[in-house]
Order: structure tokens, then sequence, then C-alpha cells
């Protein structure tokens, strides 16, 4: 177990899963529970504390990274819609671990950065994070904004899928390519 020593420069978010139970899946969410200690950072909102923690879900997320790393990433979602860090109020998140970037977490970073320049739709809010999970400090993280079709997020009318009559197709699909075979 790893001593609770968070920088005290960063807001923390601080994780209870069940039971202490380690996430072990990406398919199955745990019950869990949080709150968020802005830590006195300017613009940034504390939520629930230590003694009136709120409730949620998490599970695993990614491919290369959660299978190769012993950093992980995880999804959560929350049992209420909330604006954590500032960003838009949803139940949906990620803790992006950045585990396989060598460049002071910056790739995603500056892509995010570069989406927004350029103008792009929607681009998800970023923000660094240090999060605590079952007592045990588990690093620097970047909390963020799921991609999902929703008008706060990817602004598109869902199409069915397979949808073939051209007369039919009135909204559109989110998509996603990768190179996994599962």
């Amino acid at each position: 177990m790893q001593a609770v020593n968070p920088s005290g420069t960063l807001p923390v978010l601080y994780i209870q899963t069940e039971n202490n139970t380690p996430i072990t899946s990406k398919e199955d969410y745990l019950q869990a529970t949080y709150y968020l200690d802005a830590m006195g950072v300017s613009g940034y909102e504390s939520i629930g504390s230590a003694a009136t923690p709120l409730t949620m879900e998490i599970k695993g997320r990614g491919n290369y990274t959660w299978r190769d790393f012993e950093k992980k990433p995880y999804r959560i979602k929350l049992t209420d819609k909330q604006p954590l860090l500032g960003m838009t109020k949803s139940k949906h998140f990620a803790l992006l671990a950045h585990a396989d970037d060598s460049k002071g977490f910056m790739r995603n970073a500056v892509g995010m950065e570069l989406s927004k320049m350029i103008g792009m739709a929607w681009t998800p809010e970023a923000k660094p994070i240090e999060v605590v999970m079952n007592g045990d400090d588990i690093g620097l993280y970047f909390l963020t904004e799921t991609i999902r079709v929703d008008a706060d997020r990817v602004n598109v009318v869902e199409q069915e899928d397979e949808e073939t009559d051209l007369a039919k197709v009135t909204g559109g699909w989110l998509v996603e390519i990768d190179n996994y075979n599962e």
C-alpha cells in the first residue's frame, strides 16, 4: 500500500470501491463512492467529502493501455450528473492514465488543444487530477469527458445501424476505429 501523499497542487479524486474490490474488468462496473477535493485550486469546486461521499460505478477502459501497462485507465459513471473540474455536467467521464506517454503527458493534451484551435465541433475537456483509490495514491491522471452522442458532446441524431435507404438516412453515427480484432 502506498502512502496517501497527493502533491497539494492539483485537485484529488478519492475513489473507494465496494469492499476495496480491485478493478479487473473493462466490461463490468463495480459499485464505488467518490469525492473530489479541489485542494484550493482556483476555478475548481470540491464535490462531496470524506464524510459524505457520492456514489458511482467504475470499470477499466482502453485496449493497449489496459492490457499492457501497470497503471490502468478507468471509465466512471456517476449516479448523478456533476460538473467535475468545471466540465459540462454529466454522469460519464474517463480517467486516462497516459501510461504510454513518455512526453510528459503532453500527447493527448496537445492533440485536444489543436482540435479546439482548428474549430472542431466538439473536443473532450481534459484536466489533470491526482487519484487516490482505496487509500492508495495511484498518481497523476487526466479526467476527461467521454466521447458519446449527447447534445453537450457529439451532437448528432443517432441513425439506425445498417440503414441503406438514403431517404431514411437523416442522422449520423458515432464510429470508433481501432486496430484490435475484438
